[in-house]
Formats: C-alpha cells, structure tokens, sequence
C-alpha cells in the first residue's frame, strides 16, 4: 500500500511536531511545506534545534528552497493563501493546515483543488461545521 501524499500549511511548532513525529514513524511522505516565513535556512534550523522537542536526530540543510533530511527532500513555499501553493502538482491527498490562520479556513471550504482532504490542527469557535475531535477522550 502507496503511503499518501502530505503537504504541511504552517511550519511553526504544530507544523514540526508534525514532520518530527512522520520522520520517525514514516506514515506519510512530506511533499510540500507552506510558511509565510521566506528564510528556508530559519525553517531548517528551527526544525533541527526545537526548544521543547530538543535537537533533530538527523542533520537538516537546504537546497535554496528545499528543506533536505537525509534521503527525504521537500519543497518549501511561501504563500499567504494556502489555495496558492500548487497542491496539485506534488499529487497531495491531505493538507494538514497548521498555521491557525482563520481565512485558511475559509479558503478551503471553498476550494475547488483535487485534495479532497485537510486536517485543521486548531480552528476557531465560529466555524460549527467543522468537527472537533481529540483523541483519547
């Protein structure tokens, strides 16, 4: 079984938990990351040197705007529009959406984009259609 295609909206703590976890349990493959931040080296060294999640076990760099760790290379974009980052193209099936940015999730009720499927780490109150779901309770 192919595992899916993952692209990642928000490369902030949620966004590197999320890599950090996959890169040791290997669920999925990260094709594409989106994060306002321009500066890949910034993203690289964050993701190496978490503060809560302590130093990366693999060595991290950057290919201009590549985050490479070990064999695994990934495309970085920096869109303000999640809808902008060309999903499609990387054959995404689910976009995890990480950057608790309320028009990202107008945006992608209103989506017309192949990727059928989006995990919204966090939502606001105002949304009621959208499920809320923690795990172990």
């Amino acid at each position: 079984m192919k595992k899916p295609k993952v692209g990642i909206n928000g490369f902030g703590r949620i966004g590197r938990a999320i890599y950090r976890i996959n890169h040791k349990r290997k669920m999925f493959d990260v094709v594409a990351i989106n994060d306002i931040n321009p500066d890949v080296n910034n993203l690289c060294y964050t993701l190496q040197y978490d503060t809560t999640y302590g130093r990366f076990s693999e060595t991290i760099s950057n290919n201009k705007n590549q985050i490479c760790v070990g064999e695994s290379i990934t495309d970085v974009f920096h869109r303000e529009n999640i809808t902008d980052v060309p999903w499609d193209d990387y054959g995404v099936d689910i976009v995890i959406d990480s950057s608790g940015i309320k028009k990202n999730l107008n945006l992608i009720l209103e989506t017309n984009s192949s990727v059928k499927h989006f995990i919204v780490t966090n939502s606001p109150n105002d949304f009621s259609d959208i499920k809320t779901i923690i795990f172990g309770v």
